[in-house]
Order: C-alpha cells, then structure tokens, then sequence
C-alpha cells in the first residue's frame, strides 16, 4: 500500500493524537513506545495505522520526555494508571466514532497493557500489533539488577542508539517495572487474551527472548509472528531489538514484511 497523508496532531498532557485522513475509517489504536525510547520514533508506525484508517492515541510514558530527572521518578503505579488512562480515552473515542480498538506496542510498550489486560477484563482491544514484545527476557537482560543496589533513581547509563534514546540512561525504577511486569505476566494467564495478534521480531534479539516469544505465542488468541531481519538498517549501529521504521530495519524489510503483513493481518479483522 503506497499512500502519503500528512499526520494530523493533537497533544493532551500525556498523550498525542493523530487523526487518521484517509476516507476509509476502521478505528482507534493505542500506540505505546519502548523503554527510554523517543515516543516520537514511533511515527512511522503511527502513519502506516493513520493511512489504514485508525486514529492513533500515542501515550508518552512519564520520564521519556524533558529532563533525566523525570526518568529518576518513574514509578510502577504512576505507568500502570497512565496505561489505564489511554485505555478509556480509546474506549470513549471508539463510542463516538466506532470501529476497532487496536493496540500497537514495542518492547515494554507491548508488555504493560498486555500485563493489565489479564488483571483488567474491562480493558480489552479488538486486535494487537506487537514489535519485539518484551513477554519473556534473555537472561543477559537482567544483569542491570546488579546497579539495584544504589536504589530507584539511581540511572544505568545507555549505550542504544543516541538519536532514538529518550534519556542518556535509565533508572532502576524503570527496570524494576520492567522486570516486575515480566513476572506478573507468568503468573497470569495468557489465554485471557483471545484477540488476534500480529507479532514482529528478529530471532537475534539481544534482550527479548526469541524462543519465549515464539512459546508464549500459542498461548493467547490467534497469533502470527513475523521474522525481521535489520541487517540492512540504515542506523550505523545495528540493534536487533530496535525494529520500530524505516530507519532501524531498512527500507525494503520495512515495505516487504512490516506493511505487507500489516495489510493482511488488517484485512482480516475489519
């Protein structure tokens, strides 16, 4: 699909909202960013649902804008009402204008309301597009509990790729979340989730565990998950975790399996 329509903007608090131009309507999407991700590098993502018809609420999880400080006072509850938050607003959206409720989370974006969707019945989404979804971690992935040590604020200096960062480091309280998370969702039950989900990840993933995520898959609605390969990114730094545009997977995997899938997997659920 080959269509160019400028991205209407609305920010509230939190939240920025991009109306869908296209004159084919299909929904709302709940679109959440990756831990100390730049919410804004989830643009790309953003514009592919705003052509297919869905207006998409990005919600910008606190300490990933502003100051470092702000990352410092990260807290699990203040995420977890955040994530509540954008859910009614979508539920109120979707009774003005109808259509689906679709979510679109990557990394820890994909965790969260996955996570409070199990606890939560009374939020729920029609289907979900998942990058790298952070469900189940590489061991490696928790070394950085060694710095727990100096407490919540205290801030695990980043070595991503600079210009998508949010922040120069994370605080431990935002790993705690993170791991925290991770942990509740193995004690829940996947198959609470009945919704059809499109999974996008590469099997080199230095932090998500490829294996677990193909495991987990089984285990909640009608799933389908797509191998990426960012050999050809155009970032100078290769990251195998970071597969959000253009950009960090390369145009042509971008085109060949990210928006051919999105096509399919969007089609079958209108």
């Amino acid at each position: 699909m080959i269509c160019i329509i400028g991205l209407a903007r609305a920010d509230v608090s939190d939240r920025q909202f991009y109306k869908s131009q296209s004159i084919n309507y299909n929904g709302q999407a709940l679109v959440i960013h990756g831990l100390n991700l730049k919410p804004i590098k989830m643009l790309d993502i953003i514009s592919e649902l705003n052509v297919r018809g869905y207006d998409a609420v990005l919600l910008k999880l606190h300490g990933h804008e502003n100051y470092i400080e702000e990352m410092r006072k990260v807290s699990c509850d203040d995420w977890e009402e955040q994530v509540s938050n954008a859910f009614k607003k979508i539920k109120d959206l979707n009774k003005q204008r109808g259509g689906k409720i679709l979510l679109a989370g990557f990394s820890i974006g994909a965790l969260l309301p996955l996570e409070l969707m199990m606890r939560r019945p009374d939020l729920k989404v029609d289907q979900a597009l998942l990058f790298a979804p952070a469900l189940n971690l590489k061991t490696s992935s928790y070394l950085v509990n060694f710095f727990k040590i100096f407490g919540d604020r205290f801030i695990v200096p980043s070595f991503s790729v600079q210009s998508y960062r949010a922040q120069d480091g994370t605080s431990m309280g935002a790993y705690r979340c993170l791991f925290e998370a991770v942990k509740r969702l193995e004690k829940g039950r996947l198959s609470k989730l009945s919704f059809p989900s499109l999974i996008f990840m590469s099997p080199n993933d230095g932090l998500v565990s490829f294996e677990g995520i193909k495991e987990l898959s089984k285990n909640f609605g009608s799933s389908k998950l797509v191998e990426l390969d960012n050999s050809k990114s155009q970032l100078e730094k290769s990251n195998h975790h970071l597969i959000i545009d253009k950009q960090s997977l390369g145009v042509e995997e971008w085109n060949q399996k990210v928006v051919k899938h999105l096509d399919i997997f969007l089609s079958k659920t209108l």
